[in-house]
């Protein structure tokens, strides 16, 4: 409420001033007075337009940034990224290995009992993802007779 009624004061002491003192915010007789053609005027005119320019292209870098984090987050909260070891995000469709369903039973015991010493935090991001293909295999998943 405080900060509503400071900025009000504030936006009414601008208007106040702009209207009641026009000679104290109108350009001074030299710049109102500037020829168009004259190189300082144009020398004026681009340098502000360099200023736009690049304060312009930094800022749209800066949101251009966030956007892709905003993007990269949202990829990683569906499961569609992952984390390596390495700390790298790789999508986690490329993890997902393609198993020989006669294979599946030896490949779970091996990765089960890697959890049964080490839990399941060790298992790397490739290990994890062979263990879900693996569980959907034997689930019938992939045969058409599971969910």
């Amino acid at each position: 409420m405080l900060n509503r009624i400071i900025h009000f004061l504030c936006l009414f002491l601008i208007v106040t001033v702009i209207l009641l003192l026009p000679n104290v915010v109108a350009a001074c007789p030299r710049c109102f007075g500037a020829g168009v053609d004259s190189p300082i005027t144009h020398g004026i005119s681009m340098a502000m337009l360099s200023l736009v320019l690049f304060t312009g292209g930094v800022m749209t870098g800066i949101i251009l940034f966030f956007l892709k984090m905003r993007k990269r987050m949202k990829l990683y909260e569906s499961g569609q990224l992952a984390v390596s070891e390495q700390g790298l995000l790789v999508n986690y469709e490329n993890l997902e290995p393609n198993l020989d369903p006669r294979e599946v039973d030896s490949i779970v015991d091996k990765l089960l009992d890697k959890i049964n010493l080490t839990g399941y935090n060790s298992l790397t991001l490739q290990e994890k993802a062979t263990l879900e293909n693996a569980s959907k295999i034997k689930s019938g998943f992939y045969d058409g007779k599971g969910v």
